[in-house]
């Protein structure tokens, strides 16, 4: 009888804790305030205002000094041609001397090629034909790639993730509205940015023969493309 009555004790004792225990979460969650989370994804496009240009000088010859001269001259007339033009930079990016072979008459000559690239930076679109042309003109023989982007990328960032922001907290107050609500504070906030500059595949080789007409083909320029991640954490009052 004893040990029956020790054992209604415990189970009592049993059940009153996880009554207490289930009684203090409520309480708990009844306290919290309301949270509501959601996130938004804006791009906008923006015109490039920048440009940069990769240009290069080959040159092929079965003397070493003599390739060297003629890489020399045209890449020194490259730089001239564009020397009038204004809002440029023109910076070396790479020199490269490498010894080849070919198959000529059904022998093996030994031969040296010269390649000379350059980057033309310009904050005036508006004189790329004029770029390629005087570069292709004056001596150079390859245009690599053409790039484009914004001189101030963070002004454009701010524009794209202010929009962002606009949005979420139209988008949190149409809910909180929907649930007799109004939305109080950000709790919580995670932005991620991105820019996807412009470029175009460009790689051309001057033809022997090759007009102008060849050279001044229009360029396409790009948007720039800005995009803003937002997630976020409101409370709801």
């Amino acid at each position: 009888m004893f040990r029956n009555l020790v054992f209604s004790i415990l189970i009592i004792l049993l059940v009153a804790g996880a009554l207490f225990i289930t009684a203090d979460h409520d309480f708990i969650s009844r306290d919290e305030q309301p949270r509501i989370s959601t996130r938004n994804e804006v791009e906008l496009e923006f015109k490039p205002d920048l440009a940069v240009i990769v240009l290069a000088v080959e040159t092929e010859n079965i003397n070493l000094e003599q390739a060297f001269k003629e890489n020399n001259n045209k890449m020194t007339q490259v730089q001239e041609s564009l020397s009038n033009l204004e809002n440029i930079e023109i910076d070396t990016l790479n020199f490269q001397v490498n010894p080849r072979k070919k198959i000529v008459d059904k022998e093996q000559m030994s031969y040296y090629q010269i390649s000379n690239r350059i980057r033309v930076t310009s904050h005036n679109l508006d004189n790329l034909s004029t770029i390629i042309k005087n570069s292709i003109e004056s001596g150079a023989n390859q245009v690599l790639s053409i790039n484009y982007s914004l001189e101030d990328k963070n002004k454009a960032k701010q524009k794209v993730v202010s929009e962002a922001i606009k949005q979420i907290r139209e988008k949190m107050e149409f809910v909180a509205k929907k649930m007799d609500r109004e939305t109080g504070e950000i709790i919580s906030l995670t932005i991620n940015d991105r820019i996807i500059d412009g470029n175009n595949a460009y790689r051309m080789q001057k033809l022997a023969g090759a007009g102008e007409a060849s050279i001044m083909t229009p360029i396409s320029v790009p948007d720039i493309k800005v995009s803003a991640n937002i997630n976020a954490v409101f409370t709801l009052e």
